[in-house]
C-alpha cells in the first residue's frame, strides 16, 4: 500500500480514502491491491460507506463498457456506498479484463527488474525536432540582421543561439 493512502486512512480523510479505492481498480483491475486497501480502510476508517441510495443500474453484463464503468465511478465518487463499490469492482474486472491480462503477463515475465510500459499506440509519434530547427533558423536570421545593420551584439547573440541549438539538435537526434 502506498504511504499516501495509509496517511489518508490514519488521518480519517474519507474523501481521499474513497478516491484512492475507486482509482485503484482503474490502475490495477485485477483487484489484489484494491482488496488489501479496502480491507485496511474498513478496519481503520469508521464511516467509510454512505447510506445506500435509490440509483439502480439496469445494464446487463454483456452491455458493460468503459462508459458504464466511468458512470459508476462518477456516481461512486459522489455517493460512496458499499453496494456501488461492489458493482464497480465487478464491472472494472470485466471491462478492464485486457489490462488485467497485460499486467499478469508483465509480472510473469522472467528476467531482470521490469518497468511497466504500456504498448505505444500506432499513431503516437516521437517528439518533434521542429521547434529546435525553428529556433536555429531564428538564430541565423538574428546573425544576418546583426551583420546587415552592423551591430556586433546581435551577431554574437545569434551565433550563441545557433551554437546551442546545433548542440541540442545533435544530442536529440542521437537519441532517436
Amino acid at each position: 500500500m502506498k504511504a499516501s493512502f495509509l496517511k489518508a486512512v490514519e488521518e480519517r480523510d474519507l474523501t481521499s480514502v474513497r478516491f484512492f479505492l475507486s482509482n485503484e481498480l482503474l490502475l490495477d483491475p485485477r483487484g489484489i491491491s484494491f482488496l488489501e486497501m479496502k480491507s485496511w480502510a474498513e478496519k481503520n476508517c469508521s464511516g467509510l460507506y454512505e447510506a445506500p441510495d435509490k440509483i439502480d443500474y439496469q445494464v446487463i453484463e454483456k452491455d458493460w463498457n468503459e462508459d458504464f464503468l466511468y458512470k459508476i465511478k462518477n456516481d461512486l465518487d459522489n455517493s460512496f456506498t458499499k453496494e456501488r463499490l461492489a458493482l464497480y469492482e465487478k464491472v472494472s474486472k470485466v471491462v478492464l479484463k485486457e489490462k488485467a491480462h497485460y499486467l499478469d503477463n508483465e509480472e510473469n515475465k522472467s528476467g531482470d527488474e521490469k518497468e511497466l510500459v504500456l504498448p505505444r499506440k500506432a499513431n503516437e509519434e516521437k517528439p518533434s525536432l521542429k521547434p529546435i530547427i525553428g529556433l536555429l533558423i531564428v538564430g541565423f536570421f538574428v546573425v544576418l540582421l546583426g551583420v546587415l545593420i552592423k551591430v556586433k551584439v546581435l551577431c554574437i547573440v545569434g551565433c550563441l543561439v545557433c551554437a546551442i541549438d546545433i548542440i541540442v539538435l545533435l544530442i536529440k537526434s542521437s537519441k532517436r
